[in-house]
């Protein structure tokens, strides 16, 4: 039918691009048109009361038996007059492109943050657009999806059982991760404040405390569960923040402490004995001349020597670990004589044990046996303290040769208000122990040529910078 159609009108031009507007307008009168003309017979009339003027054009120009009144169907077939051969073929109509310039809508996100400041609101009476702090408390330590000031609250807090409340306080203050001090220069130089490294911006483990501030009943209650549900990490200032916890009476809190024992060979062992007997040389020095306690003021603090000692890894971690042993009454007493005013006296007895630490392990046997790790039972056996070692207990970590154990004072049951009295460490000779130990484990020592200095950097908290650090070695420098 649609042959017989365009036959039926051979002065009817085939339908092109160039010969239409490319409208959706005229492409649906065209459609309507060709299905009205191939179903049903149309007069001229019906044709132009469509309204399109190619439409009434196709009317007009038609010629032959049908050019003033439209045949049936059936009868365009029987005219043998007729031209009833195949069409060419013609090329399909395609809309043209589209080039407007009207900017389409951006599709905007479902939730989207306030971009003013309720303080600057409250302030000024106008939405300060430009304000980048806390939308809800007007900060900087955090964002607004951190933000607790408007969080529900819960008024019957305080009439919970102390047991519950110290459970939540325990739930609150948990940070997921060990902390790992940082003595601050943010501040002002004598205001004394720590931060966390490990944490994901400078004053997180400040904003975790928040809760610690709001009354001095809570304060009580919650303070004490922070350092007892928390892990510490030794860092190059853990020592330093035990000392300030010493002077706060906030030591004896402190539950977990984490370090970390490297791969080193046994040989090393006499010569880190020689750079600890330097250090506790300098300690001593430093620590008589104070007129009060180490963690009382941040002078005090930087200028004591495990401050600058701190950058060496494996002497920070004999010093803080100094700090967490328990004292050897029994073993004490007959090792020194004079104590408090005399130096001590030359020790015979072997081994020159007057403290113990409590070392948790996963097998006893395996760790003693492993090449890589006896310089540290080696060392502690020359700084005179005695391990002792907690069987089936899961490292904290398994880093290459790196083995992480967690120091746990229910395992240790350190007396934290028990201060030993004082003994000078050096004996007549101006060496302490520890020096004698390595000279023990290798006599050859002083033979051997070492460096001067050992430097390190240290990074500050205030623009990204860092300060080079330099530790003078005892008869020599940098390294060992």
């Amino acid at each position: 039918m649609y042959n017989l159609r365009d036959s039926a009108y051979p002065n009817h031009a085939p339908l092109s691009s160039g010969s239409v507007t490319g409208s959706s307008d005229f492409l649906r009168a065209v459609d309507l048109t060709r299905r009205r003309l191939l179903h049903a017979p149309r007069s001229e009339g019906d044709i132009r009361a469509l309204g399109d003027e190619d439409d009434s054009n196709l009317a007009t120009t038609s010629s032959g038996p049908s050019s003033h009144q439209l045949l049936p169907l059936a009868q365009l077939a029987n005219d043998p007059t007729l031209n009833t051969s195949k069409p060419k073929a013609r090329r399909a109509i395609k809309p043209p492109t589209i080039t407007s310039n009207v900017p389409v809508r951006p599709r905007l996100p479902r939730y989207r943050t306030p971009t003013h400041c309720l303080t600057c609101m409250a302030e000024k009476g106008i939405r300060n657009m430009n304000c980048t702090l806390c939308h809800q408390c007007h900060s900087e330590r955090h964002t607004t999806g951190r933000c607790k000031m408007l969080k529900p609250k819960f008024p019957k807090f305080m009439e919970l059982s102390v047991e519950l409340r110290q459970r939540i306080y325990a739930l609150a203050l948990d940070t997921d991760r060990p902390i790992r001090p940082h003595l601050c220069d943010y501040t002002d130089d004598q205001v004394i404040q720590f931060h966390d490294d490990n944490a994901e911006h400078h004053f997180a483990t400040s904003d975790l405390l928040g809760i610690t501030r709001v009354s001095k009943q809570v304060r009580e209650e919650s303070l004490p569960m922070f350092y007892s549900t928390n892990t510490f990490s030794i860092g190059y200032d853990t020592s330093t923040y035990f000392d300030r916890l010493a002077y706060l009476d906030r030591f004896h809190m402190v539950r977990h402490v984490r370090f970390q024992i490297d791969n080193r060979k046994e040989s090393m062992s006499p010569s880190i004995l020689r750079r600890m007997n330097h250090y506790i040389k300098e300690a001593d020095v430093y620590e008589k001349q104070l007129t009060g306690p180490v963690g009382q003021h941040i002078s005090s603090l930087k200028k004591h020597p495990q401050y600058l000692y701190g950058g060496c890894p494996e002497l920070n971690t004999l010093i803080t670990l100094m700090k967490l042993t328990s004292r050897l009454d029994n073993q004490t007493k007959p090792q020194y004589e004079g104590k408090g005013k005399g130096k001590a006296t030359e020790v015979t007895t072997a081994p020159p044990f007057h403290s113990k630490l409590v070392v948790p392990v996963s097998s006893v046997p395996n760790f003693i046996a492993y090449t890589a790790y006896k310089w540290f039972p080696t060392v502690m056996y020359g700084l005179g303290i005695q391990l002792h070692y907690v069987d089936n207990t899961p490292f904290a970590f398994v880093d290459g040769g790196t083995v992480g154990i967690t120091w746990k004072q229910r395992l240790q049951k350190k007396d934290f208000g028990d201060i030993p009295d004082y003994v000078d460490p050096v004996d007549s000779s101006g060496q302490t122990a520890a020096y004698k130990m390595a000279l023990k484990l290798d006599p050859g020592l002083e033979g051997r040529q070492r460096p001067k200095a050992w430097a390190y950097l240290r990074s500050t908290c205030t623009g990204g910078n860092s300060e080079w650090f330099d530790l003078p070695t005892e008869g020599g420098g940098v390294g060992y």
